[in-house]
């Protein structure tokens, strides 16, 4: 194959790719072969049928296309490796010349990362708020830690149900399909549900508030997109309840038992326990603090660096960031994205300046973090994967091959892994090269950079 650029404009590459006119022509060839092996023709065996049958039953373009998908992921593999092409995007393709017995002409048009020029990352200046662990912030810990590890007792003072109760049920669901006569019952089970927890729907909580033990309560849903069975997904969900009992949380006793629990060692007083508290406290500050920092400088760097973001790039951007909303506000809210904007007051034209300037941002965040770690050679080694696969297994207390057997079944969940391991070692160069500056409180423009980050 011969190739050659016609033209580049910014980020677009035009390249002529040629196959010579054997080669070609050899494609063709073993394409019919194949074709008539698969394909049954009356008076002929497999593998022996004719091209000129083969062009009667589907026609030559066909044939012609059948070779050309054949050759085409090999040929932009090669033209990618060869000029060491960044793609965002799919190429697109333009045939000049397909005739027998002559060169293949194509013509693909590649459009690329685009160039990004970092600033010095030494000049870079932000603030780092100071770790700062109060007393109220022991106690209230400890209050939460308490009442997280405590346990549910029955409440036979009152017989009606409360917002932050925790029930006893017996419940069944009915699916409703609206285009089928046949209603599709769950056996009745029993099951606990917690009122105050997040994530419950609306519905389900308010039908259950206010209720009396021994009532049978019926409240219908709209089954959202997180449902496993997808053909199940904005259907009603008729859900027949029936509250057996009342129970509320009780926080544990705090003593000696506790504190090795929650500690995983022996303490002899509340004391040491307050330190130990404080100690997890200032780690997962400073560990926030420094997060933030490193928002806050990306932000900036983003900001001082130059580059023209593709709008191709932009309008995919904008696709994801308004299906990942529109499944939040579903899941969140049960209700459409129309339905949430209108409540809000929001016009659809505003909510989509607003997508637009969120998809640009994030697209300008994900080039220069791609620009940083070109810049500073941070790659993802083995040894990388294998330290992180056995930090998981350290912390789920599991065989470090069962995890690693897991990631490698499922190849997104090991890409994932490798993103983020490689997105905390950019980090960490971000960290070792810019300059933080500990404070007691942020400035504003520090604290509005980072939060914008976050979002």
């Amino acid at each position: 194959m011969r190739t050659e650029i016609l033209n580049q404009e910014k980020n677009r590459i035009t390249i002529k790719a040629e196959i010579p006119a054997e080669e070609f022509q050899a494609k063709i060839n073993n394409t019919v072969f194949e074709m008539s092996k698969k394909v049954s023709v009356k008076g002929f065996r497999k593998g022996k049928v004719p091209r000129h049958v083969l062009e009667m039953k589907f026609g030559k373009e066909a044939i012609y296309s059948e070779t050309l998908d054949s050759m085409l992921p090999v040929m932009m593999d090669e033209i990618v490796n060869d000029y060491e092409l960044a793609l965002i995007s799919q190429p697109k393709l333009d045939i000049k010349k397909l005739v027998e017995g002559e060169p293949l002409e194509l013509e693909f048009v590649f459009e690329t990362a685009p160039q990004v020029q970092l600033p010095d990352l030494s000049v870079i200046e932000v603030e780092k708020l100071r770790a700062e662990v109060t007393t109220e912030m022991i106690d209230e810990a400890i209050k939460h830690i308490s009442e997280s590890n405590g346990s549910n007792v029955e409440v036979t003072d009152r017989n009606k149900t409360e917002s932050d109760d925790i029930l006893n049920i017996q419940y069944s669901t009915e699916i409703i399909d609206p285009d089928s006569e046949e209603v599709n019952e769950t056996e009745p089970s029993e099951t606990t549900i917690d009122l105050a927890q997040e994530g419950l729907d609306d519905k389900i909580k308010e039908a259950l508030t206010e209720r009396e033990t021994g009532e049978n309560v019926q409240v219908e849903t709209v089954i959202d997109g997180n449902v496993e069975d997808k053909t199940l997904e904005g259907k009603t969900a008729r859900h027949k309840i029936r509250i057996n009992g009342i129970m509320k949380k009780e926080p544990a006793e705090i003593n000696s038992e506790f504190f090795k629990k929650i500690s995983g060692r022996d303490m002899d007083s509340e004391e040491e326990f307050r330190e130990f508290v404080k100690e997890q406290l200032t780690q997962r500050m400073e560990q926030e603090s420094l997060n933030a920092a490193q928002n806050s400088a990306l932000s900036k760097i983003v900001e001082l660096s130059e580059m023209e973001i593709p709008e191709s790039m932009v309008s995919k951007q904008v696709e994801d960031l308004k299906k990942t909303d529109e499944e939040n506000i579903q899941k969140k809210f049960n209700k459409s994205l129309p339905e949430f904007l209108e409540e809000s007051s929001m016009t659809e034209e505003e909510y989509q300046n607003t997508l637009q300037k969120r998809a640009e941002e994030s697209v300008g965040h994900y080039l220069v973090v791609d620009a940083i770690a070109k810049q500073e050679q941070i790659y993802v080694t083995d040894e990388d994967v294998d330290m992180e696969i056995a930090n998981i297994a350290q912390m789920y207390g599991m065989d470090s091959n069962t995890v690693k057997a897991s990631l490698f079944k499922e190849e997104s969940r090991l890409d994932e892994l490798k993103n983020e391991i490689r997105y905390r070692k950019i980090m960490n160069v971000l960290t070792e090269n810019v300059k933080l500056n500990e404070v007691d409180k942020l400035s504003s423009d520090d604290n509005d950079e980072a939060e914008n980050t976050d979002e």
